[in-house]
């Protein structure tokens, strides 16, 4: 029983945004030695509120946007250019000398 308890707090440990959504009930045998039963429950409440602000996005710019479709495009450009960015910036930290061809 105790080895349950631990690997639940260890699996707690590892994923502490998600184990806050879910109710563990651990029920044992008469004698407490075993486990008999694992049940979980989501917690609606918790939950809701974790995904209420998926695919909120703000843009602030000074462009006159009332399109969807423009709007739209101007967040996959910035979405592109963050990407090609970090990609740049990411292959920068070694040196040029390394990556040269002999």
């Amino acid at each position: 029983m105790d080895k349950v308890h631990q690997r639940i707090g260890r699996a707690k440990q590892k994923y502490p945004s998600v184990h806050m959504r879910y109710q563990i009930t651990v029920t044992d045998d008469s004698q407490g030695k075993n486990v008999v039963d694992i049940t979980w429950v989501i917690d609606p409440t918790k939950n809701k509120r974790k995904t209420d602000d998926r695919g909120k996005y703000f843009l602030l710019t000074d462009l006159d946007m009332k399109d969807e479709v423009l709007v739209w495009n101007v967040y996959n450009t910035i979405k592109r250019d963050r990407e090609h960015l970090s990609h740049t910036k990411n292959r920068s930290r070694y040196p040029t000398y390394l990556s040269q061809k002999r």
